[in-house]
């Protein structure tokens, strides 16, 4: 740990900034379902599974869950954040991990003539703080 990170081991730091530079690389194809899935199922959120690629350097499968269906699977921290976000700007992205572990990200999508720093977009970590500014970084 740094003291600038506070409580958060370097590690995790690590992992969230490369989650969100992730996210934010996919972010329109990521926005792009959630408005089209919002209509249909209301609120919920894009959960992506991380575990595992179908197909190896094709990306991993990822669905829009309907708020109902995350609240079945018991994220505490999912359904929170569905419940505050604002769908006209916002969008939840749930990333199941290895270990049983999850990270839930509430990230604005400021639109493409807004986004001039994309490497700082607006983002709460599934403890509901504000997200370290991630660097963006190539995918590994």
């Amino acid at each position: 740990m740094t003291p600038e990170n506070g409580d958060i081991p370097d590690q995790a730091l690590r992992e969230r900034q490369a989650d969100l530079g992730w996210i934010v690389g996919n972010l329109d194809l990521f926005w792009t379902a959630a408005i089209a899935a919002f209509e249909d199922a209301g609120r919920g959120a894009i959960v992506v599974d991380t575990t595992s690629q179908p197909v190896p350097g094709a990306g991993h499968s990822f669905a829009y869950f309907s708020q109902e269906q995350v609240e079945d699977h018991g994220n505490e921290d999912a359904v929170r954040q569905m419940s505050e976000y604002d769908p006209a700007q916002e969008l939840v992205v749930v990333l199941p991990k290895s270990g049983d572990r999850t990270s839930t990200y509430r990230v604005c999508n400021l639109g493409p003539g807004l986004r001039e720093d994309t490497a700082n977009p607006v983002a709460t970590d599934d403890a509901g703080e504000a997200a370290a500014k991630p660097k963006l970084r190539p995918p590994d």
